[in-house]
């Protein structure tokens, strides 16, 4: 999210702390953007992913700029 090089941003996390983690850092990115003019709104998404022969979850975090910007 630094710098705002992308249309998007969709970080993902597993396990609890990562993903206490991750949402920290968007917080912290949500404030600084906010004084650049950004509105960044959080949408979760729960997804099991299967690797080998187990499946684990994991948590996106897809950030979207209310005000169209991002």
């Amino acid at each position: 999210v630094d710098g705002v090089a992308a249309a998007h941003a969709q970080p993902e996390a597993v396990g609890a702390g990562a993903v206490n983690q991750a949402v920290k850092a968007v917080a912290r990115a949500r404030q600084t953007l906010e004084t650049e003019g950004y509105s960044l709104v959080i949408i979760p998404e729960v997804v099991q992913v299967t690797q080998g022969r187990g499946s684990q979850t994991v948590v996106h975090l897809t950030l979207v700029d209310v005000d169209g910007g991002l």
